[in-house]
Order: C-alpha cells, then structure tokens, then sequence
C-alpha cells in the first residue's frame, strides 16, 4: 500500500532486509514509485531502486527526497528464477512535519 508524505519533510531513509533467496537462480528487484494520488498511475522514482537480491541475504539502505517526490510512494518488487522465495521487509524513517 501507499504512503503518505505529505506531513513529512527532507529525506525518508528506506532500509531493505532479505534473507537470502531460495530455489534455483532467485532473484528479487526492489524499487520504490510514486504518485500524486493514492490510486493514481506510479512511476519509478529516479535513483530509488536496491540492488538485486540474489541468494545471499542483504540489508540495503536508500533516501529519498519527501520534497521531491509526489505526494504518494510505493515499493514494487519482482521475484525471478526458477521456483523463487524470499523473506524480506522495506521499512522507512522520516522526520515528521510541525506546525
């Protein structure tokens, strides 16, 4: 699901943690879109993509600009490979707007 940046300001760290894959060859490509409404068309969000998961587990972490970006964000992942699992979360930190 979304969510709303609205009443947050300057940069929102996105941290990626994934176990490693399973099945032959997995793959797993995270990145994160945005949209100006919450049911809107996403796009890709320039430079806010993790680098591909393969079969070793991995934390990554990425910022984006809540000023910069369309009100609404969203992480869109792809799992590849021949029979593919993986265990992972996104979660983000941002400083809240005041006043």
């Amino acid at each position: 699901s979304a969510i709303d940046l609205k009443d947050f300001d300057g940069d929102v760290l996105l941290v990626l943690n994934c176990a490693a894959g399973t099945g032959s060859s997995p793959t797993l490509d995270v990145k994160v879109q945005d949209s100006d409404e919450t049911g809107g068309t996403y796009g890709d969000l320039s430079g806010a993509a993790f680098t591909q998961v393969t079969g070793t587990a991995s934390t990554q972490k990425i910022t984006i600009s809540a000023d910069e970006c369309k009100r609404y964000v969203r992480v869109k992942y792809t799992i590849g490979g021949s029979s593919p699992t993986f265990t992972f979360s996104v979660n983000g930190l941002g400083l809240q707007k005041y006043g």
